[in-house]
């Protein structure tokens, strides 16, 4: 598990996160049914659902009635459990799920289908290993505005393309389907080569040492 994510969240706040991506339940999340599901008590519930909504990790919002609140995951909470284990398409089957009330959660659904639409893996493993890698870097750069949506620069966009570029070859090896990615968004070659030769450098180096 990645430091910053074991650092800034305790066991309970990991466990509710978890939590909004595997309850089957269709009804609105609130601290009594979290705490039913996780079999911890409320209070406790309720003191890490408020560090998480401090963080923007989750948002309270109007449901239904007016001053009843429910609490829902931010895209930046998503990020996060995919960290913790739950998969890409679990994060769109929970934004599916809530988009009736939520008319935001639609753009969350459209959001989170682009990751496997840029991703051209058939085995679920090695694709789960890569979304991880890109929300891992979603968060290390913490492209999240103040509601917890993502907010990244078409510079930065490119950016966090170029890294998954990097990552696909070290996962898939694929230089074609790279060249296709390269293409369609109109990344830097150059800037692309540069980092690849840097790792090439490295890995020599580290051949180098060991035969020795």
């Amino acid at each position: 598990m990645p430091r910053y994510i074991s650092s800034e969240l305790g066991d309970v706040q990991r466990k509710i996160l978890k939590h909004f991506f595997k309850c089957k339940d269709t009804g609105p999340e609130s601290v009594s049914h979290i705490s039913k599901e996780i079999g911890i008590l409320q209070p406790s519930v309720y003191r890490s659902a408020n560090v998480l909504i401090k963080n923007k990790y989750l948002l309270k919002e109007n449901v239904y009635t007016v001053g009843k609140k429910t609490l829902i995951s931010t895209e930046k909470g998503a990020a996060a459990a995919v960290l913790l284990g739950i998969t890409n398409d679990q994060l769109i089957d929970y934004f599916k799920k809530i988009r009736r009330d939520y008319p935001s959660a639609r753009d969350n659904v459209q959001f989170f289908h682009q990751f496997n639409q840029m991703i051209n893996i058939r085995e679920s493993g090695k694709r789960d290993v890569l979304i991880r890698k890109m929300m891992e870097y979603l968060l290390k750069n913490n492209y999240f505005n103040e509601l917890g949506s993502v907010k990244i620069s078409s510079d930065e966009f490119k950016k966090l393309l170029t890294y998954v570029a990097i990552e696909y070859r070290n996962i898939v090896g694929k230089p074609r389907t790279i060249s296709n990615i390269v293409e369609q968004y109109g990344l830097n070659k150059k800037q692309l080569i540069d980092i690849l030769n840097q790792e090439k450098q490295k890995i020599d180096s580290i051949i180098q040492q060991l035969q020795r």
